[in-house]
């Protein structure tokens, strides 16, 4: 047995090695950037031996402070290159690496079933080739690639610590990830309560600068004029409702499979909060989606299938409240929702992302790379005199940038999905299964949405896919056991 004192202990070498480690960057960098780095070690070490916790985290973080702020970004001679990194996805790289040492360690080779692999292995592949031909400078297409391989790492390690872990800890993470909602929901009042107080108690971070070529932006959003502008702190309207309206149909599933009457009332009063804070973002994207999503919703569960019309018309008469309360607080000067009012600046919206779609297909045509795409974040490029963000389209975010292949990538997620799905869907039994027909909805949401915004890199969207493919990867293993008794029987 080793003693504790002595030096031959892991864990005494591996603490005076940190100290080691330490000093040595105070001689090479300057000491605040030594004290971050060592904080962000401590926390990978730490979290190394719980890795359960860095599921708990990016559940709860993640929806709120990983789509947008705090990030870093590029600065070339003192401009900015390129979308801002979100800093909390960066930590999925540790987390990535401590369970690829953890599993090799234990040798638990079930860890690496993907059904998505090919897929996911193909884009960056894919990705990595466009920077031969892409129209944009190395620098830019290789920060683009690092936005990605973050989003996948991401993407790999909430799939595989998931598939890896137990039904409980599934559920713990719904919880979670439902309260989450809650607090982007608060966050989102809070701004409302400024705005209404006219007042702008929100403060501003600014960007902290970390060395000539990277930054640190902490901004949050402050409020703005008008109630269209609710929205949390480090997101914008867009982002708020797309996330609310996935986290209200995972709680939406969550309440066919608990059976706690407090739990159960405890869901409905969270998912009636996150559905009027929706509304209040007045983003039309957000709202529309929610509205016919959740008939959607009614139709698929069996559970809420059960009694269609008393669960439709429960759904319709929620909305319509909603809308006549929000109409009623907002007083004479509020004119119609946004839901049901069509105004030149909606007509403006539009007519700018249509824009934008005609910019890229005239840039993918005029160099001739419709088969093989401008490389990496190349329509981003290309753009820039614009000042075109993204395509706000998903799926022509992806053409523009990979061609042919982007489409195909497309192609071959929704198969694999669907095909698993419509398993699934024949037998809603289990909570796997309930949740399964939840993260349905929720990519289709995201499908919707992304119709009109999101970029295929975007840390969400891959949040979402992880949650979704894991869940249904479950339901699945859980059906291959139900079914292998049943031919074992038959052939008796």
């Amino acid at each position: 047995m080793v003693n504790t004192y002595s030096l031959l202990n892991p864990r005494l070498a591996g603490i005076i090695l940190f100290q080691l480690g330490i000093g040595l960057l105070c001689i090479f960098i300057p000491w605040y950037l030594a004290v971050i780095f060592s904080i962000v070690l401590a926390l990978a070490v730490f979290l190394h031996l719980r890795q359960r916790w860095w599921a708990y985290i990016f559940v709860f973080l993640i929806p709120f402070m990983g789509i947008k702020y705090p990030a870093v970004y590029l600065t070339v001679q003192g401009f900015v290159r390129g979308d801002a990194i979100p800093l909390l996805p960066y930590l999925s790289i540790f987390a990535t690496l401590s369970f690829f040492i953890n599993t090799m360690v234990n040798s638990r080779k079930k860890a690496f079933k993907n059904p998505l692999f090919i897929p996911v292995l193909f884009l960056v592949s894919y990705a990595v080739f466009t920077i031969f031909w892409s129209p944009a400078d190395v620098e830019f297409n290789l920060y683009y690639l690092m936005y990605l391989l973050v989003d996948i790492s991401l993407f790999y390690f909430l799939f595989h610590i998931i598939i890896t872990n137990d039904e409980a800890f599934h559920r713990r993470l719904m919880w979670c990830f439902l309260f989450s909602g809650v607090a982007l929901a608060l966050q989102s009042l809070w701004i409302l309560y400024l705005m209404a107080s006219d007042s702008s108690g929100l403060i501003t971070l600014t960007s902290v600068k970390i060395s000539d070529w990277l930054s640190l932006d902490l901004s949050a959003r402050p409020p703005e004029k008008g109630i269209e502008s609710v929205h949390g702190f480090f997101l914008g309207p867009q982002e708020t409702s797309m996330v609310l309206d996935t986290i209200i149909y995972a709680g939406m599933g969550l309440l066919l499979t608990e059976k706690g009457k407090l739990k159960r009332w405890l869901i409905r009063i969270i998912i009636i909060m996150l559905m009027v804070v929706v509304f209040l973002t007045g983003t039309k994207s957000g709202m529309w989606s929610l509205v016919m999503i959740s008939f959607i919703f009614v139709l698929l569960s069996s559970q809420f299938r059960k009694n269609f019309f008393r669960n439709g018309l429960i759904v319709l008469a929620t909305f319509v409240t909603i809308i006549l309360s929000i109409i009623i607080i907002s007083g004479p000067k509020k004119r119609d929702p946004r839901i049901i009012n069509v105004s030149a600046q909606d007509q403006s919206s539009m007519g700018q992302r249509i824009g934008y779609w005609k910019t890229g297909f005239k840039e993918i045509s005029k160099r001739e790379l419709a088969l093989f795409g401008l490389g990496i974040a190349g329509f981003k490029y290309v753009t820039i005199p614009q000042m075109i963000s993204h395509a706000h389209n998903i799926y022509l975010s992806l053409f523009f940038d990979f061609g042919v292949m982007g489409l195909l990538f497309i192609f071959l997620i929704i198969f694999i999905l669907l095909n698993m799905f419509l398993r699934i869907l024949k037998r809603q039994n289990t909570y796997y299964q309930h949740l399964s027909v939840a993260f349905a909805i929720n990519l289709l949401t995201i499908g919707v949405i992304g119709l009109v915004y999101i970029p295929y890199y975007m840390g969400y969207v891959w949040f979402t896919l992880a949650l979704a493919s894991s869940t249904f990867y479950m339901a699945h293993k859980e059906l291959s056991k139900q079914e292998k008794p049943d031919n074992i029987t038959a052939v008796q």
